[in-house]
């Protein structure tokens, strides 16, 4: 029974400081999520004002003369040759089933394209490419340890890589699979195509409820200039938009998944001072029945 509670009071101590641990884990991961959020919504009116004017543009431009002509790498279809998946995972664990979910989509995938056309694979986060590697995965390019933290810089690298293999004919299409953030309690991964962007694909991202009036733009100097040039800025924009949701679901993920480890602390660490108080008192109760025992004896020696 000493034993026994030698046991518990070390397991008591273990499970105390991981729940030590795990708040605070928790707090850190609140703490980013809120900076990343806010840096999210701070980015969205940029995306969602850049996006609506490719709208106007392309389709005011095939309103004029009932055809587009419109020409340009990123629009034009191509269904024959490689297919890549733009896999975006976190570069540590302790986040619940965040990259579980993302990687079971990426398999998922790439099981619907095999025997069709070869998918190959940009990894973004450490997790994701160890996981993919294993499973010997042709990957063409890695972004790892960003830490879950934006910079500019990394979406500027993985829209150049992506855009340069596009447009060498290495690649024939780019998917971008990332998780979706509908709430700090929900998240799900999503797969959408990133190139060719075609013009019914932009106008579908657009929210119904929100007619989009007509505008009347003076372009200078002409229309296929521009889209040249707001194309590239389109899909950077488009690919940091991604990295910021992602990345708020990672820390909303793992806030959860602390969150939960300190509530299973807490829980156990109850159970345990029971049993722990419980077998402390059987000792005590066993040693008085002992001392009981033994003054009896004693006192009918003396007798």
């Amino acid at each position: 029974m000493i034993e026994s509670l030698k046991v518990l009071r070390r397991r008591i101590r273990s499970i105390r400081n991981t729940g030590q641990i795990t708040r605070a884990m928790e707090m850190v991961s609140a703490a980013k999520l809120r900076r990343t959020e806010q840096a999210w919504e701070s980015a969205k009116p940029f995306y969602t004002y850049l996006r609506r004017l490719m709208i106007h543009l392309l389709f005011k431009e095939k309103e004029h003369d009932g055809r587009t002509s419109l020409q340009h790498p990123f629009l034009e279809s191509r269904n024959e040759g490689v297919v890549c998946l733009v896999v975006i995972t976190s570069d540590r664990g302790l986040c619940g089933a965040f990259n579980t979910n993302v990687l079971h989509r990426a398999e998922d995938f790439i099981q619907h394209r095999l025997g069709k056309r070869e998918v190959v694979i940009y990894c973004i986060g450490r997790r994701g490419y160890n996981y993919l590697r294993r499973h010997r995965v042709n990957i063409i390019g890695t972004v790892l340890d960003t830490a879950a933290r934006f910079e500019p810089e990394i979406a500027e690298k993985i829209s150049a890589e992506l855009q340069d293999f596009y447009l060498r004919g290495e690649i024939s299409e780019i998917h971008l699979l990332y998780s979706r953030f509908v709430s700090r309690m929900h998240q799900y991964p999503y797969v959408e195509r990133l190139i060719p962007l075609s013009r019914a694909l932009i106008k579908d991202e657009e929210d119904t409820r929100e007619p989009l009036s007509p505008i009347d733009y003076i372009i200078e100097p002409d229309m296929q200039t521009l889209v040249n040039e707001l194309l590239p800025a389109f899909l950077r924009a488009k690919i940091s938009i991604s990295l910021l949701e992602a990345f708020t679901s990672e820390h909303s993920a793992r806030m959860i998944a602390m969150t939960n480890a300190t509530r299973n602390c807490a829980e156990l660490l109850d159970e345990l001072t029971l049993k722990m108080n419980k077998a402390r008192q059987s000792s005590i109760t066993r040693e008085l029945l002992d001392i009981v025992g033994g003054s009896e004896a004693f006192r009918k020696a003396q007798e």
